[in-house]
């Protein structure tokens, strides 16, 4: 018997063989410059990313200046960015919220979703509407949060944070020892990014505009 063959004598089980490779090693190549491109790659956060979908934890019952209380609930389908400080640190905390408040900025519209508390780890010298006045001065959308000393160690430790006195020089005054992270709270309510001190301004825009979806 003779075998099944095409016009050009090769097998008929042969045809079509070399276009479908040339086909699937067209679509690899697209793949993978899709991927380098990074339309597939998974975006890369500029701080420590947060595993799990555990919900953030409250911030009640601290209150904002005007007594109504801290409800980062409420924020739900924005992102809440959270900052532990005082408004007499010399440095860190004035470089971390200007970071914070040149990121909204390039941000641009989409800024209208994203919430900054600062948390006041110094209430006995911070009243609630200093800590406002001071926060203010670096965006006016920024919010200060206050409570007793116990209740903001009760929060802090919820996050990971801790504070401490030196001890007061001859006209009363000390400096405070804190947690200087920046942390971001998506818009499903969990806890998800920790920046560290000298995180970009482009950095933080690019990852709230990423969290914001």
């Amino acid at each position: 018997m003779s075998a099944d063959v095409n016009a050009a004598g090769r097998p008929a089980g042969k045809v079509g063989r070399r276009p479908l490779l040339f086909v699937a090693g067209a679509v690899l190549a697209a793949a993978a410059a899709l991927y380098l491109s990074g339309v597939f790659r998974p975006y890369v956060f500029s701080g420590d990313v947060i595993g799990g979908s555990a919900h953030a934890p409250s911030l009640r019952p601290l209150v904002y200046e005007n007594g109504e209380p801290v409800d980062i609930e409420a924020r739900r389908g924005g992102v809440v960015l959270i900052y532990f400080g005082y408004t007499r640190c010399p440095d860190i905390c004035p470089t971390m919220l200007s970071a914070a408040a040149r990121g909204l900025e390039l941000l641009g519209d989409p800024a209208a979703g994203v919430t900054l508390v600062m948390i006041t780890v110094d209430p006995e010298r911070d009243t609630r509407e200093a800590v406002g006045e001071y926060v203010r001065l670096f965006d006016k959308r920024f919010r200060g949060a206050w409570g007793t000393e116990g209740q903001v160690r009760s929060v802090a430790g919820a996050y990971g944070v801790t504070f401490s006195y030196d001890e007061p020089d001859e006209s009363g005054a000390y400096w405070v020892n804190h947690s200087p992270q920046l942390m971001a709270i998506d818009r499903e309510g969990a806890l998800r990014v920790v920046y560290p001190v000298g995180v970009a301004p482009t950095e933080l825009a690019s990852d709230l505009r990423e969290l914001l979806g």
